[in-house]
Parts: C-alpha cells; sequence; structure tokens
C-alpha cells in the first residue's frame, strides 16, 4: 500500500453530514472543511463524496464561497456514514503489475456499532 505521502492522482474526502458527529458545529465544520478543500484544491484535484443532492448543494456552496479551484473540485452524490474515509472507504493499492487496485475494508465502527452500514456501497461506488 502506497505511502500517504506518495504521488497520487486526487484526495478523497467526504462531506460531514451527520449532525450527532458533530453536535452544534456542523457549521464550524463545513467551514472547515470548504477551507481544506480551497487549500488542497491549489494543488490536486479534491473528490468529494456527499451524501445526498442535498448535501451536494450544500458542500458545492461552501467550496465556491471559500474560492475554491472549481477546475480542481469534483463532487459525488455517494451515500457515506462518516467523513473518515480510511476507515470507511476503500485504499488504493498496486498489484503486481503496478495497476491500482481497490481495497475495500470492513469498517468496525470503533465509535459506533451503528456506524458502518452504507460502508461497502461507499467502496463500491468510488471505485467506478
Amino acid at each position: 500500500m502506497p505511502a500517504e505521502w506518495a504521488p497520487h492522482r486526487a484526495t478523497w474526502i467526504a462531506w460531514p453530514h451527520h449532525e450527532p458527529d458533530w453536535p452544534g458545529k456542523l457549521d464550524a465544520v463545513h467551514w472547515a472543511f470548504a477551507e481544506i478543500v480551497r487549500l488542497l484544491a491549489a494543488h490536486e484535484t479534491i473528490e468529494v463524496l456527499c451524501h445526498t443532492p442535498e448535501v451536494m448543494g450544500a458542500a458545492r456552496a461552501a467550496i465556491a464561497a471559500h474560492g475554491a479551484d472549481d477546475d480542481h473540485v469534483r463532487c459525488h452524490v455517494v451515500p457515506t456514514d462518516r467523513v473518515w474515509l480510511r476507515d470507511s472507504g476503500p485504499t488504493g493499492v498496486l498489484n503486481d503489475l503496478g495497476q491500482i487496485e481497490l481495497v475495500g475494508w470492513g469498517f468496525t465502527a470503533g465509535r459506533s456499532t451503528t456506524t458502518g452500514a452504507r460502508t461497502p456501497r461507499s467502496a463500491r461506488r468510488s471505485s467506478g
């Protein structure tokens, strides 16, 4: 598996939508995520997974308000459980031929036993 700092085509994030994860702070978290996208988009492509079309609209509005480079930000409607894609999304690995393959980890939901129901779907959707 490549190191986190290895060259890559894009950074993938999931837009925060689950208010109980950020009690009373979801607006501030959206601001922080939009700023992260703005900073990263100056250097690379950012792929943003959005839980619903409504979440995607809000994400696009927040990202635009921060002045992110539109040419480097792409939003996708993909149901997600949480924003921590390291645990809930696929991991790109290189096979013996140097080709990218996606590994769909079994998310164990360390924080909550109700988390992870959409994880396999998120992994499949983002791979194709």
